[in-house]
């Protein structure tokens, strides 16, 4: 019962999800709120096919093609192609976003997660670092320098995600997929790099 109950944590949290939750943040906790809802959808839509669509619907193919042994892609040295695909399409994502004229807090949230991706694609040439860990630990960085740049009040989201990334981390743990020292060295990645992104380059 565990064992289902951690997988299915492990879905409903998956790192691809993490994204697209974080410009829901952005839309309704900050003055973007008052966007159109044209612009919305499509900045939704940008969102959702580079960095969801795309990159899980990448994982079949390979799986296919048994260049992975899983969907969940467990094994470190199987994750190297998937995670610099996604990279690829992470990127496609901040350049269209960029072009359109996405606000500003926006293409750097976007930013951000391209380039959390790119380290992990990098670690995991020697390390396995945990993805869930730097998508959760990207959101409360999101959270926490909204409410820093912004001075808005969004102890209500902070608390759901420190909450969720407990959630999330404890399921990882249970399914033996990562060790303590993963989960933890994945949240710094996530919270640090994405911190430092939209906080610097709103100075």
């Amino acid at each position: 019962m565990l064992k289902i109950l951690s997988k299915t944590v492990s879905y409903l949290l998956h790192p691809a999800l993490m994204p697209i939750i974080g410009i829901f943040i952005i839309f309704t906790s900050t003055h973007l709120m008052l966007l159109p809802i044209q612009g919305k959808i499509a900045i939704l839509k940008v969102v959702a096919v580079c960095t969801i669509l795309l990159p899980l619907s990448v994982l079949p193919l390979m799986y296919y093609h048994k260049r992975i042994s899983n969907i969940e892609v467990s094994a470190r040295n199987e994750r190297l192609l998937p995670v610099f695909i996604s990279v690829v399409f992470y990127f496609t994502a901040y350049y269209a976003l960029s072009k359109m004229g996405a606000p500003r807090i926006i293409n750097q949230f976007i930013l951000s997660a391209f380039v959390s991706l790119a380290l992990a694609g990098i670690i995991h040439f020697k390390w396995k670092i945990s993805l869930h860990m730097i998508g959760m630990g990207g959101l409360i960085a999101l959270v926490s320098a909204i409410s820093f740049l912004y001075k808005t009040p969004i102890q209500f989201y902070l608390v759901s995600l420190i909450l969720l990334t407990g959630v999330s981390g404890s399921a990882r743990l249970y399914l033996e997929e990562h060790t303590q020292e993963q989960i933890y060295s994945g949240f710094l990645v996530g919270f640090v790099t994405t911190f430092s992104i939209i906080v610097l380059m709103n100075i």
